[in-house]
């Protein structure tokens, strides 16, 4: 049996498709998977952290607690704790390691600052 199934009366009596109507089926696929391509590129959101979610993100990354941040920034826990649960959230993330993973693999945070927080 031919890769395209062909029910009905449009298949010949040999049951081999037609020509035509084997390039016809492949058709909708090919659309079908550009479609899906377009519809993950229209479906995915952009992400954006603002100014002081990469800085909380950035001061993070390099080993502060939540408590160093706030102190640094001249802010509460609270507030820390808070752009860090924004920030969990809007990369679909559950905990620093993963915030840190995503938002470098989607360039979301200045490469001299991934580099900076390896030096020892």
């Amino acid at each position: 049996m031919s890769m395209y199934a062909v029910s009905g009366s449009s298949a010949s009596s040999s049951g081999a498709v037609p020509d035509g109507l084997g390039e016809a089926a492949a058709a909708p696929v090919a659309d079908t998977a550009a479609e899906t391509v377009k519809g993950k590129k229209k479906g995915a959101r952009a992400i954006k952290l603002t100014k002081r979610e990469i800085e909380v993100l950035c001061l993070v990354i390099e080993g502060n607690s939540s408590k160093e941040v706030a102190d640094q920034l001249y802010v509460s826990k609270r507030t820390v704790d808070f752009h860090l649960a924004n920030i969990y959230h809007k990369l679909s993330v559950t905990n620093r390691v993963q915030a840190f993973r995503e938002a470098t693999r989607r360039g979301l945070i200045p490469f001299s600052i991934v580099g900076a927080g390896s030096r020892q």
